[in-house]
């Protein structure tokens, strides 16, 4: 699982996390056997895709909050000029 944000790889703690899971990964991975493997693959990108999409949808909540704050302001603005 790659971190996902504009900080990237670049960011130390998200660098830290990535480790851990594939960390994580590797050894619930190694200590399945191998007829339950495909359930944990499944499994797995059910999170990522999860992750995936919250993450889309804060930065979604986040520029529509702040889109009506802008546009709040230019009209506070324009009525007060």
């Amino acid at each position: 699982m790659e971190p996902i944000g504009d900080s990237g790889t670049d960011n130390k703690k998200m660098k830290r996390s990535a480790i851990a899971m594939e960390s994580a990964e590797k050894a619930v991975s190694e200590a399945l056997p191998s007829t339950s493997k495909p359930l944990f693959d499944a499994y797995e990108e059910a999170i990522e895709q999860y992750v995936l999409d919250s993450s889309e949808q804060a930065f979604f909540d986040g520029f529509c909050i702040g889109l009506r704050i802008a546009v709040e302001v230019y009209t506070e603005a324009a009525q007060g000029a």
